[in-house]
C-alpha cells in the first residue's frame, strides 16, 4: 500500500535543509525520494514513469481515492459494531 506522507504547512524540508513550498501537483524530492504533492499538503510517491503534471495527479487521485474507500469502509464497520452493542 503506498504511504502518504504530510507536508507541514504546505512546505517541504529539501534534502539540503531548505524549505520550499511545493504547488499542488508539482514533483519534488523528499529525503531522496520523487514525490508529488496534493491539496492539504498530503505528498505521495511519483514514480518514474510520469512524464507529465496530468499523469502524476491522476495517480495521485487514484491512490487518495483508494484511501478514501478503505477509510468509510472502516467508518462503516465502527458504525456496524457500535450499532451491534
Amino acid at each position: 500500500m503506498t504511504q502518504l506522507y504530510r507536508a507541514t504547512a504546505y512546505e517541504v524540508i529539501r534534502d539540503d535543509g531548505a524549505d520550499v513550498h511545493v504547488q499542488v501537483g508539482e514533483p519534488v524530492t523528499v529525503q531522496g525520494a520523487p514525490m508529488v504533492r496534493l491539496a492539504h499538503g498530503v505528498l505521495v510517491p511519483a514514480t518514474g514513469w510520469h512524464a507529465t503534471r496530468e499523469a502524476a495527479l491522476a495517480e495521485a487521485a487514484t491512490t487518495v481515492e483508494a484511501w478514501g474507500n478503505l477509510l468509510l469502509e472502516q467508518a462503516a464497520r465502527l458504525r456496524q459494531e457500535a450499532s451491534d452493542v
